[in-house]
């Protein structure tokens, strides 16, 4: 590789197809799916909501993703390489690039609000874990979703006092640690052979 260009060939690919469609399917499956999709099915019609959900998801959904797979397969580079060399492949608007733009931006806001879900997951896991909330009632359980919200009190989790704040920040650090140690292995491994790679 020269410079910051990467080729086709030097470009990471997926162990399997599993392992693509599980990856597609984390991605594509939010928190909202988790813990809210119940909530709102059971608000607005039950079965006949979720007809109208899955019709949105083979009308929407799936055609965005693969439009998403096609330019990651394409492009072979980051979304907003991809996007422009997607772009001038087809002739069309280097503006394009905007959109790649956007969507890293949303990116980082999506992530910004589940560090903090993912922070009040990792409270609740300490809190269970150290039996807080055995022989409590709904209210007293309550409160302690009450104080991660107005930030007022340090939490107790696994029986050190952690400020919510730092605790909304352990995904970003979990995240960062794994996309280091990924990067980390990618680069000892060694290349493959062009014979090998067809």
């Amino acid at each position: 590789m020269t410079g910051s260009k990467s080729t086709p060939a030097h470009r990471g690919l997926w162990s399997s197809r599993m392992a693509f469609i599980l990856a597609a399917t984390g991605s594509a499956v939010g928190l909202g799916n988790i813990w809210k999709f119940p909530y709102v099915t059971g608000e607005n019609g039950g079965g006949a909501f979720v007809l109208v959900y899955l019709l949105c998801i083979a009308i929407v959904g799936i055609p965005i993703m693969m439009a998403e797979v096609y330019i990651g397969r394409s492009g072979r580079h980051n979304p907003i390489t991809s996007f422009r060399l997607v772009a001038e492949r087809n002739l069309a608007s280097p503006v394009w690039r905007i959109s790649a733009i956007v969507g890293v931006l949303a990116a980082f806001i999506i992530l910004s609000f589940y560090s903090v879900i993912g922070g009040w997951a990792a409270s609740y896991v300490g809190h269970a874990a150290m039996g807080d909330f055995t022989g409590q009632s709904a209210e007293a359980i309550g409160e302690l979703f009450g104080g991660l919200l107005a930030l007022k009190t340090r939490l107790q989790t696994f029986g050190v006092d952690i400020s919510p704040i730092l605790l909304s920040m352990l995904p970003y650090v979990l995240t960062i640690t794994v996309l280091i140690v990924i990067s980390v292995r990618s680069r000892n491994r060694p290349s493959p052979s062009p014979a090998a790679l067809g």
